[in-house]
Formats: structure tokens, sequence, C-alpha cells
């Protein structure tokens, strides 16, 4: 005789508490971790990336939101605030009082890692503009600005903050195997 697997889930959801996997305050410094490279990131996107300039001007801000008027690729820009976005799901779901399965919540904080070598890889690859002989040959000067700095210190940021999350996410369920297996002996 064999059992319907629906009633051994059943029976196995029913021996599992119903608790979140992290206490308030964790959920709260996970959010921090994780929420202050994503803010830094998310602002580094508007700030100048680069300045073009003249010996003797101000010069122009490039920032990764501007690039497109000024025919550079808004790519950069777009993947980099998707990823943001896509990092934010980890730290949102782990406030609904719904048990969620361990394995989708470790796989989700890996998100947060994701989006920081997104932006990493984003930085590496714009590390200098294409025309960038052009601007020198015509006499313009060209620094990096704040948006560099930032966008950089959130991206390693994010990748230290999701390795964090997924490292206390893992410890956590852990701990809950730990207590099931205690409970069933």
């Amino acid at each position: 005789m064999t059992t319907d697997p629906a009633d051994e889930l059943a029976a196995d959801s029913a021996k599992r508490p119903h608790t979140a996997l992290f206490t308030p305050m964790a959920r709260i410094v996970h959010v921090l971790i994780c929420g202050i490279p994503i803010v830094v990131t998310f602002i580094g996107l508007f700030l100048p990336y680069f300045q073009i300039r003249t010996p003797d001007s101000a010069g122009t801000p490039i920032s990764w939101a501007t690039a497109s008027q000024i025919q550079g690729s808004e790519r950069p820009f777009v993947s980099t605030l998707v990823f943001l976005a896509l990092a934010l799901v980890p730290l949102v779901l782990q406030f609904f009082e719904r048990k969620i399965p361990n394995s989708l919540l470790l796989g989700l904080s890996s998100f947060v890692v994701v989006a920081g070598g997104v932006a990493l890889g984003n930085v590496a690859v714009n590390l200098e503009p294409e025309n960038m002989r052009w601007v020198e040959y015509n006499g313009f000067i060209l620094e990096r600005g704040i948006g560099f700095g930032f966008i950089l210190a959130g991206a390693v940021g994010l990748i230290a903050a999701g390795t964090v999350l997924m490292l206390r996410a893992r410890a956590a369920i852990r701990r809950r195997e730990d207590i099931l297996v205690q409970q069933e002996a």
C-alpha cells in the first residue's frame, strides 16, 4: 500500500514550526546590512560618474542615469537598477509571517550577491568611456566623479552583505533543523 505524497507533505508540514526563520531583530539587522549598500548604489546611479571638462571650465557631469542623453548606453543603469530591485526581494519576504521554504529564502538571499556582482561588472566595463581618445585628443579632461565611488563601494558592500545574509540564513536553517531533530527524538 502506497501513501499519497500530498498526505506525507501535510504530515511533515504539521511537524514543522510555522514561525518565521528570523527573529524581528535579525530581520532589522538584515535590512540594515543589505539596505545600506543598496541605497548607496542606487544614489550612485544618479551622481556624476564622469566629469568632462576643459582646462578652463567646470565641465559636464555624466551619470549612468543620464548617459543615454549623450549617446552613451543606458544598459549599466537599467541592469543595475533591475538587480537592485531584485536584491530587495529577500529583505521583504523575511517579514512575511507565513513560513517560507528554507531553500527559497536561501536562494533568494543570493540575489543580493548577484546585484553586487552586476554593479561591480558594470563598473569594470565602464572604467573608461569608449571615446576616451577622442575626448583627450580634443583637449578635454575626463575625471571620475563621486558616482563612481558610490557605485563601486555599494557593489562591494552588496557582495559582502549578500554573503553575510546567505550565511545567516544557512545558520538559521541549520538551527531549525536541529530543533526539529530534537523534537522528533
